[in-house]
């Protein structure tokens, strides 16, 4: 009985940390390639104004 509610306990854990660090690493990514893209935008523009 002991280790099913422990194994359940865990499975809960893992499953509410799981979205939450997928979340996590998906916001991390989109910011990721937005400043890539700006900053590749400013560089373009920078060569072509100067």
């Amino acid at each position: 009985m002991a280790r099913d509610a422990s194994k359940e306990n865990h499975l809960s854990r893992g499953l509410l940390a799981g979205p939450l660090k997928s979340l996590r690493t998906k916001i991390l990514v989109r910011w990721l390639v937005i400043a890539f893209c700006l900053l590749f935008w400013i560089v373009l523009l920078l060569v072509f104004v100067l």
